[in-house]
């Protein structure tokens, strides 16, 4: 593993000013992006060496960009070039990760990968297995959308191995991403299975959420779709053959089949009388209880 060993020592000043852009990042991961900015700018107004410069510019660009605002971003990265030399190792590794972000809004995918491989590759070195596993996440994203699902899948795994070894909050968005990528493929259960992981995951991040959510109402269209579900009234002919086979498992006992569904029994009753035609014959003959006789002496 290679240590990043400064030039030169940081200083109290160096340190406080690099201590309030961490308080920005975890702001930003909070799904703040403006508060986050509104730090930055409170720094921007005091006197910064060098490598402070290049950092605090490189967080600005990853919160504009988060907000959307890729014309400033790429103008915070323009600043931060100026000064990336000075900036320690993963200060340039983010430069490059974010350079990639802006390469990929303005269509210019060649350039994004490879900014996004020198990213994975800068830290993978560096041992900073959570920004590596992010980086991995974007590349699997832009194959992803190029339509190569081989090298979205293998970097895909690799993305989530490591962020789930790391505990990362961008987990959720690997699996959003597993979603994406089975749903491409048509394996709508799969798919179904990622997303709901990504939104168990995702947190307080409003911003994720919404897209995540989005996400999950094309994996239901494409399933409502494969169901030939195009009507309300259609869910009978799925909710009645959901209870044909419960009772045909529960060898026709209305109360287990219920249990199989996760509904009570009369829930079931109900069904099978409203459907008699098609759900009667796989319910047991119902018994007649009869009174007893007792006797008076």
């Amino acid at each position: 593993m290679i240590t990043e060993t400064p030039t030169s020592s940081v200083s109290l000043l160096e340190q406080r000013h690099i201590e309030s852009i961490v308080e920005a990042r975890k702001v930003w991961q909070e799904g703040r992006a403006e508060d986050a900015l509104s730090l930055i700018s409170e720094l921007k107004v005091q006197p910064l060496t060098r490598r402070v410069e290049a950092e605090i510019y490189v967080a600005e660009a990853a919160f504009l960009a988060e907000m959307g605002d890729f014309a400033s971003s790429l103008n915070s990265l323009e600043r931060a070039s100026v000064v990336i030399d000075e900036a320690s190792l993963s200060v340039r590794g983010a430069f490059y990760h974010q350079r990639a972000r802006v390469h990929n809004f303005l269509g210019n995918i060649d350039a994004a990968l490879t900014d996004y491989s020198g990213a994975v590759a800068l830290w993978e070195a560096l041992g900073s297995y959570e920004k590596q596993g992010a980086a991995l996440l974007n590349l699997a994203e832009l194959y992803l959308q190029r339509g190569d699902y081989p090298n979205a899948s293998d970097n895909l795994e690799r993305s989530i191995d490591i962020l789930t070894c790391a505990r990362s909050f961008y987990l959720s968005q690997a699996y959003e991403t597993q979603a994406k990528l089975h749903l491409s493929l048509g394996r709508l259960a799969q798919a179904s299975r990622s997303i709901k992981e990504a939104l168990n995951l995702v947190g307080q991040n409003e911003g994720w959420k919404r897209d995540f959510l989005a996400t999950q109402d094309r994996i239901e269209v494409a399933l409502l779709a494969a169901l030939e579900v195009e009507h309300l009234s259609d869910w009978d002919q799925i909710k009645i053959g959901m209870v044909r086979r419960a009772l045909q498992n529960a060898e026709g006992n209305p109360a287990r089949a219920a249990a199989l569904l996760g509904v009570t029994r009369h829930a079931v009753f109900s069904l099978v009388n409203t459907h008699k035609k098609e759900l009667e014959p796989y319910r047991q003959p119902k018994q007649t209880r009869r009174k007893s006789i007792v006797k008076k002496f």
